[in-house]
Parts: C-alpha cells; sequence; structure tokens
C-alpha cells in the first residue's frame, strides 16, 4: 500500500537527473572519419551555441558564465546553476542573488515574493569578471478537480489507445504534453483533465512520439520522435504547433541510419543546444553499426559518432546522458553503461556490479541533471543506479526492482516497470525504504508504465502506460 506522507524535504528541479558504477572494459569507438559530419540542411542553426548566461569579461580577460541562464520558479523552490570560468587559474566564484538565497555550490533558493531576480557568480581570482542567471519566480496556476490523494485517474485524450513520451513545461506545470501512437502531440493546460490535439505537421501524426524533450531554457521548444511512422526527428519552437524535420531527405544522418529510425533524445541541462540523438536501427560505413547523432548548436550541424565494443548492431531503448559538453554516457538495457569524457572520441565500461546498463534512453524525457542532494540517478533492470559525479556508479540493493520509468519530486525518487503494473517510491534521505504504490486497476497484468513525470508544485504523479493508459495521481 501507498501509505507513507509526503517528505517536504526539497521541491524537485526544472530537470532531473540520474547515474551506475565501477569501470571495467575499454572501447576505443571511431568518430566520423572527418571528426564528424555535417548535416547543413538539418535543421535551425543557434546564433552562439553559448553555455551560461549573460555576463562580464574581467580587465585580466577572464570570463564567467552561468547556466541556466534562464529559470522559470515557483516561490520556495530550488536551482542548481553551475558557473564555468575561462581564462584563470583559479575556477572558484562567489555567489549572490538580488532575492532569495545562493550557496557556496550554486544551490539557488527562491523567495517567497513574485518577481524577477538575477543571480551573479563573481571570479575569485578577478571580480570584475561575472556571470548572471535570471531567475523568474512565480505562482503556479491551479488545476481544478483533481483527484483525491492517492487515486489514480485515466486521462487520456479522447480516443487514443496508446500514449507514448509525455512531459511537463517547465515554465507552467499545469501544461502538459504527451504523444499518442499514429496521433501526433497533445497539449493540456489543465493538469490533463482536457486535451488539445496540437500539431499541424502532419509527419508527426504517422507514428509515436516514443521520446520527448522540452526545453527548460527556452520556452516553447520541444523535440520529439515518429517512431515508426514518418520516422526522423522533429523540433518545434511554438509550443508543438508547427515542427520541422531535421532529418530530412539529404542529410547525412538519413543517408547513414537505417529507416532514419531515431531511438532516443537526449539533452544537456546546461547547454539545451547540446542534444544526443540515438538510433533504433543500424548505422551504415564507414560507422559503427551502432552510433549517435551529437549537435551543439541546436540541430544547425550534427556530427555521426560511432560506438564500438557494445555489441555488433543497434541496441533496442539505448540513449545519451549528457552532463556537459565532452562528457556524456551512452546507456544501454542489457549490454552496460558506456562513459565518454572526450566527447565520443573513447569510451569506457562503467557498468556497476549486479546491473545491466539503463533502461532509461528511450523514455528519458528531462536533460540529465543531479537531485536537490547532489545524486544522479538511472533505473536498470536490477533496480535503480546512483552517482556522485555522473560518472561511477553503483547499483542500489533492494531498490525496487526492475525499472524503466523514472521521476523525483517532493524529496522521493520513483520507479516504474515496463512489463507489469509495479510502482515504487522511496524518500531520497533513505534509499535503504522502497514501498510498493497500488497500480492502476485498469493496467494488464503485462503492461507498466512506460514514461514517469512528477509536478513538485500540485504533488502530482504522471504515468503513461502505452496501451494501458494515461494517468494521473495526487501523492498522499
Amino acid at each position: 500500500m501507498f501509505t507513507l506522507g509526503r517528505c517536504f524535504g526539497f521541491v524537485a528541479v526544472a530537470a532531473i537527473g540520474f547515474l551506475p558504477s565501477c569501470a571495467s572494459k575499454d572501447a576505443h569507438p571511431k568518430t566520423s572519419a572527418s571528426g564528424g559530419t555535417s548535416d547543413g540542411t538539418a535543421g535551425e542553426t543557434s546564433s552562439s551555441g553559448a553555455t551560461g548566461g549573460m555576463g562580464m569579461t574581467g580587465v585580466s580577460g577572464v570570463k564567467v558564465t552561468v547556466s541556466p541562464p534562464s529559470s522559470n520558479l515557483p516561490p520556495g523552490a530550488m536551482l542548481t546553476l553551475k558557473a564555468t570560468v575561462t581564462g584563470a587559474s583559479d575556477m572558484g566564484v562567489d555567489w549572490s542573488a538580488t532575492g532569495g538565497q545562493v550557496d557556496a555550490n550554486g544551490v539557488y533558493t527562491a523567495p517567497n515574493e513574485e518577481a524577477t531576480y538575477t543571480v551573479t557568480a563573481t571570479s575569485k581570482e578577478d571580480n570584475t569578471a561575472t556571470g548572471t542567471a535570471t531567475v523568474v519566480v512565480a505562482k503556479p496556476r491551479s488545476c481544478d478537480n483533481l483527484p483525491a490523494a492517492g487515486t489514480w485517474e485515466n486521462i487520456a485524450p479522447p480516443g487514443a489507445t496508446e500514449t507514448d513520451a509525455l512531459v511537463i513545461d517547465p515554465f507552467d506545470t499545469a501544461t502538459v504534453w504527451v504523444g499518442v501512437g499514429s496521433g501526433g502531440v497533445y497539449k493540456s493546460t489543465d493538469c490533463g483533465a482536457t486535451w488539445k490535439h496540437m500539431n499541424t505537421t502532419a509527419a508527426l501524426d504517422s507514428g509515436g512520439a516514443a521520446s520527448m524533450q522540452v526545453d527548460p531554457q527556452k520556452q516553447g521548444t520541444l523535440w520529439a520522435t515518429a517512431f515508426m511512422g514518418s520516422n526522423g526527428l522533429f523540433k518545434s519552437t511554438d509550443g508543438g504547433t508547427e515542427w520541422q524535420q531535421m532529418f530530412p531527405d539529404g542529410s547525412e544522418v538519413k543517408k547513414v541510419v537505417q529507416y532514419n529510425l531515431i531511438n532516443s533524445i537526449g539533452m544537456e541541462a546546461h547547454n539545451t543546444d547540446h542534444v544526443i540523438v540515438s538510433m533504433h536501427a543500424d548505422c551504415a560505413p564507414p560507422y559503427s553499426k551502432v552510433c549517435v547523432a551529437s549537435t551543439h548548436d541546436g540541430g544547425g550541424k550534427w556530427d555521426i559518432i560511432s560506438i564500438d565494443g557494445v555489441q555488433d548492431g543497434w541496441v533496442a531503448g539505448a540513449g545519451a546522458f549528457i552532463l556537459d559538453e565532452k562528457t556524456w554516457l551512452f546507456g544501454t538495457y542489457y549490454k552496460g553503461l558506456w562513459l565518454t569524457e572526450d566527447d565520443g572520441k573513447t569510451f569506457k565500461n562503467v557498468t556497476p556490479a549486479g546491473a545491466m546498463g539503463s533502461t532509461f534512453g528511450k523514455v528519458i524525457n528531462q536533460p540529465f541533471q543531479p537531485s536537490p542532494l547532489g545524486n544522479y540517478y538511472l533505473p536498470d533492470m536490477a533496480g535503480l543506479l546512483t552517482s556522485t559525479d555522473g560518472k561511477n556508479w553503483t547499483l542500489l540493493p533492494n531498490s525496487g526492482g526492475r525499472a524503466v520509468g523514472f521521476a523525483m519530486g517532493d524529496g522521493r525518487l520513483y520507479t516504474s516497470d515496463q512489463w507489469a503494473p509495479g510502482f515504487h517510491f522511496a524518500e531520497e534521505k533513505d534509499l535503504t525504504k522502497w514501498t510498493a504504490i497500488d497500480p492502476p486497476t485498469a493496467l494488464p497484468s503485462n503492461q507498466g508504465a512506460v514514461y514517469l513525470q512528477y509536478d513538485s508544485m500540485r504533488h502530482i504523479l504522471y504515468a503513461s502506460a502505452w496501451g494501458g493508459g494515461l494517468f494521473r495521481m495526487v501523492t498522499p
């Protein structure tokens, strides 16, 4: 039974994160023959590709940038900011804010007053060098007629027989998007009570949004697949109405990837123009059969990166979890978890003892980021993996069993199984105790929730179960 009271130890940040451990076998995959392949026709080009907020270069040439450069938070919520210092021997900064509090690690706590605030990082070496981030603090809109706490409610759009990826708008968490199998992208502005078919781009209606990402820095920017339909990768900058095919005819990715079949979308939390997509099909020579496509400018240019040593062929459910510009993980659900610290030139196996890799590749729906307590998490066939740095992972013992869906909020971690109606949660401060959650009664015995999302503003757990339904529950 789901009976524990809610812990208010922290409010989840807009983007969530995860992780595994122990380095073992090394692999040395090849990148593209020319150091990367440009898809000049693939999509929009970011004007700068910047990874931080506004700032001032110091008199000594030291530069400080802060990321994310802009955020929306409710009163009292927390956000982890990152300062990047270049041109200095001392990488340290001092933090300050025009409202709210920010600690020495860049963890910002919003005040209760609604307003726009500036958080500043000042170089310890040169106090004329600063970087800033803008934080808009506003109370969330209310959602009426929510179900009683602890009660699952099926909120699938009318006529939908399959629901895929689901994302919450970080700028307004009453707004939710969900992919409907062979039905396109739907949007709700009342926490899933009512839905509107959004996309006017017909190509989105032919497949499934099996993987989606919403940009926490650029309001209204979403990424989605059209899996097993028109295929490829799509991007919207207007909240889901118009979508651009990022790998059209003539693009290198479409030439190389069989069927143009994209499996997952990974996004960097601090530079959301950095996106890595994984494939649900083989890649053609001169690349390895397992490859990914990476962009650092929001889709203007794509590099195809080979990943050797995993297996001789594409890996179902695989995906990238991005830590920074050059450091990211490639997770597979049964062929290990792989780390690169040189943007795909080399990889090493960091799968922890007792684990198989990560099941989270396809279903990740927010940029990879640690919890407010500083821990990363990744679901695995054996439970939940954890890390403090994103590079070294361990398997949490007795952590709820086989997991695919994952979400964080209100000081808790939530997991769900894909192939059975299994839901579990634990307080992050005590991950030795996992509690089962009674599943929706509508779920068949062989169907679980593939995607989870959590709205910390209203304490709503969302679960998308493909053919089993789309559900929400206010957590007790």
